[in-house]
C-alpha cells in the first residue's frame, strides 16, 4: 500500500486559487494545507500543529476525492502551467517574508517534491527484516545499472522525505532521476534498524556508516537513492 503526501487542486468555484495539501505520515507538526491566490499572489498557509487548524485540514483530507468544489490538478498541459504559477507566487512570498519564510520555504518544497519520482510504501506493520528485503527489491529492479556497487546507494532516515531530499541535493549530492523509495515504518526505532540492516549489507548510510545520525524521535521513513 502507497501513502500520498502532497496533493495538488484547484478551487472549481475560484480558478484562481490552487490548494495544497501535504500530509505528514508522521504526525501533525509537518502537516500543512495552504491556498495560493493565483490572481492577488498571497498564500494562506494553516499548519497541522496548530491545533485549531488540524479540523478543516481534516475535513478536506476525508473528503477530497469526493467532493466536487475542487478538482485534483494533474503535472502536465494546462494544469502543470497553474502549478507552476502558483510555484512562482509562493517564491515571490519568500522573497517578500524573508525573515518568516521557514514554513513557506518548505511548502514549495513539498509542491516541487510533485514532480520528483518518490515512492511511497506503508510498511508500519512490516518487521525490520521484511523492509529491508523490499528495498532491496526496490534497488535491483529500479535503481540499479550495471557496474552499480552497493556503495552507489544512500540509505538512511527521516520524518520528511521532501525536506531531506532537498537537504541532500544542497549539501551533498545530486539524486539520479529524482527517484526515491521511502517506507514508512512504525516508529524511529524500527526505521534505524532497517538503516543498519541496510548498512551491514555494504549500502551507505552515512557518517561511518553508523545508523540513526541525526534522527529525531518522529524519523519514521527509512529512505533509498542513487547518489549522482
Amino acid at each position: 500500500m502507497t501513502k500520498e503526501t502532497t496533493t495538488l487542486w484547484i478551487d472549481t468555484t475560484n480558478a484562481n486559487i490552487v490548494r495544497v495539501l501535504y500530509i505528514s505520515n508522521t504526525g501533525w507538526e509537518k502537516t500543512m494545507m495552504a491556498d495560493i491566490d493565483l490572481h492577488n499572489g498571497k498564500v494562506n498557509l494553516i499548519m497541522g500543529k496548530d491545533i485549531e487548524s488540524r479540523e478543516p485540514i481534516s475535513q478536506f483530507q476525508t473528503s477530497m476525492y469526493l467532493q466536487t468544489g475542487f478538482r485534483r490538478l494533474s503535472l502536465t498541459g494546462c494544469d502543470l502551467s497553474i502549478i507552476n504559477h502558483a510555484k512562482e507566487v509562493i517564491r515571490r512570498v519568500i522573497e517578500e517574508n524573508q525573515d518568516n519564510a521557514y514554513e513557506f520555504i518548505n511548502l514549495k518544497y513539498h509542491v516541487e517534491a510533485a514532480h520528483y519520482n518518490y515512492t511511497y510504501t506503508d510498511a508500519e506493520d512490516w518487521p525490520a527484516d521484511k523492509i529491508r528485503d523490499s528495498i532491496r527489491n526496490y534497488v535491483n529492479t529500479v535503481l540499479y545499472d550495471i557496474g552499480d556497487n552497493k556503495n552507489a546507494f544512500y540509505c538512511g532516515i527521516t520524518n520528511d522525505i521532501d525536506i531531506r531530499m532537498q537537504q541532500h541535493r544542497d549539501n551533498d549530492f545530486n539524486i539520479v532521476g529524482n527517484k526515491v523509495g521511502a517506507w514508512l515504518c512504525r516508529n524511529a526505532e524500527c526505521a534505524t534498524k532497517v538503516e543498519r540492516l541496510m548498512g551491514e549489507f555494504g549500502y551507505d548510510i552515512g557518517r561511518g556508516n553508523k545508523a540513526g545520525n541525526g534522527a529525531n524521535y518522529d524519523s519514521c521513513y527509512v529512505y533509498i537513492l542513487k547518489k549522482g
